[in-house]
């Protein structure tokens, strides 16, 4: 059932979920804040800042106490007893930006916009400052053991981890020093390292997603990389550049030039569960090469110019290829084993392909549309109207219940059987979207770096940006040592 809540009270600035889900809060910049019992839609109470202590400025975030008791926000900060009808107010030397409870709800973590963490009591006592950030702070996050506190700055761009009962108690997690944006992304398939390349950089880095840190960084002398993937065992990641296909060792991390692989201009490349590897090259001669497990060249396939550059798909079984061109409008399914063209059409500037998981249907993104078409005929059997603007990438989860859909504004996870947005992340995506492994989390290249979302429960999980660490320059079969 769809509720509409009337936004009687000026901008909306923030909504939150009470812990047991039966109660929704509204900020409005005005300075109310609503409550609204969610079965019923209506509303249940209406609590309110004076005007003269909020003037001008936005409502900041708000936050429910653990055992959903208490509601806290307000400029200055106030705490509200919702069985009480209480108000307290929280006396700090900053501006709270963003607030957070403790698990157990015994203190609270403030963002402030001095760049200083705080944490007090419920009684209103300071307990804790943390200085590390040069300006405002604008999120601020508990683990889920209490012990640690994550924090972005706003104009140092940090990330940074507070040990709150330790004497060493910042980490810096990234520095951006880009704003170029992600364009390409590759997580290994035990889920534990993720690799990302930037627009207009001449290199890779790969991250341990666990320990939040890099452990591997390094400078391509031979041009931007055109794409990058894991091999399914995970032991090597290829990666496409201005000169030709290359495998990077992660066990002896080296580099080399895939066997037979020509030095030329290549696009994309396409893992095959089965360790096939398929890459399209774009000049001076446009075809793809496919290679078996074993790195021994299998087939190729040669197109008319501009066609076979763009996006590269397999079905499950490792049998056919789909295809789209660059500029050309083409669209077309290649049979591997027959090594054979199975059918071309005109399918206009696609950016995108994608196999549906029974391998009956091909999804296309094309000028803000989804396109659906049989993957037998290439005949268009349906569209979806999803967004009046360029995509980003598209990725189906895991479990192939849901479709991830990046564009230049949002990425949204489309419901399969419904065919309806289940979330939808406000976000400009400059690269590829991809689901971790086990299709609990989802990534997507943006402009100011890797962004990660827990895609069930629909919230940011961490930053992994273009850090000022030193890269070591690498050609090929040089040795690189994790940093």
């Amino acid at each position: 059932m769809v509720k509409r809540i009337p936004q009687a009270n000026g901008p909306l600035n923030q909504l939150q979920w009470s812990p047991d889900s039966s109660t929704l809060a509204l900020a409005f910049n005005t300075g109310h804040v609503s409550l609204w019992d969610a079965s019923s839609g209506t509303l249940v109470r209406e609590l309110r800042v004076p005007l003269a202590s909020n003037p001008g400025a936005r409502f900041p975030a708000i936050a429910w106490h653990p055992d959903g008791s208490q509601l806290t926000g307000g400029r200055p900060l106030r705490i509200w007893d919702l069985s009480s009808g209480q108000e307290s107010q929280l006396n700090l030397p900053h501006r709270a930006v963003d607030v957070a409870w403790h698990p157990n709800g015994s203190s609270l973590a403030c963002a402030c916009d001095d760049g200083v963490i705080r944490v007090i009591q419920r009684s209103g006592r300071l307990t804790h400052e943390f200085k590390g950030h040069t300006n405002s702070c604008t999120s601020i996050r508990w683990s889920s053991n209490g012990k640690q506190l994550l924090s972005c700055g706003l104009k140092d761009l940090t990330v940074r981890t507070w040990q709150v009962e330790s004497t060493d108690r910042s980490q810096v997690i990234a520095v951006p020093e880009s704003s170029a944006g992600v364009k390409d992304m590759a997580w290994s398939r035990d889920g534990k390292l993720l690799a990302f390349t930037q627009h207009y950089e001449r290199s890779i880095e790969i991250w341990d997603v666990r320990k939040r840190e890099r452990v591997i960084s390094f400078d391509m002398a031979d041009g931007r990389p055109g794409g990058i993937a894991f091999s399914p065992d995970g032991l090597e990641l290829a990666w496409a550049s201005g000169q030709g296909a290359h495998l990077f060792n992660l066990q002896s991390q080296t580099s080399k030039l895939l066997a037979d692989s020509p030095e030329e201009s290549t696009s994309s490349l396409s893992w095959h569960p089965s360790g096939r590897l398929a890459v399209s090259f774009l000049k001076p001669i446009s075809r793809v090469m496919v290679w078996d497990a074993d790195r021994t060249k299998r087939s190729e396939f040669r197109g008319e110019s501009g066609i076979v550059a763009n996006s590269l798909a397999w079905n499950a079984t490792g049998s056919h290829l789909a295809m789209t061109g660059v500029n050309s409008g083409a669209l077309c399914l290649w049979d591997i084993e027959k090594d054979e063209l199975r059918w071309q059409i005109e399918a206009g500037n696609v950016e995108q392909v994608l196999w549906s998981t029974d391998g009956g249907t091909l999804l296309t993104t094309l000028r803000g549309e989804i396109v659906i078409r049989d993957s037998n005929t290439g005949q268009e059997l349906q569209r979806l109207d999803a967004v009046r603007e360029r995509f980003g990438r598209m990725a189906y989860s895991p479990q192939a219940n849901r479709l991830a859909v990046g564009s230049s504004s949002s990425l949204s996870l489309w419901d399969i059987d419904s065919k309806q947005v289940a979330i939808k992340f406000m976000v400009e995506v400059s690269g590829q979207v991809i689901w971790s492994p086990d299709g609990k989390c989802i990534a997507a290249g943006c402009r100011d770096g890797v962004r990660l979302w827990d895609a069930r429960r629909g919230y940011e999980l961490l930053i992994y940006s273009k850090s000022r660490w030193p890269r070591v320059p690498m050609n090929s079969e040089t040795s690189v040592s994790p940093t």
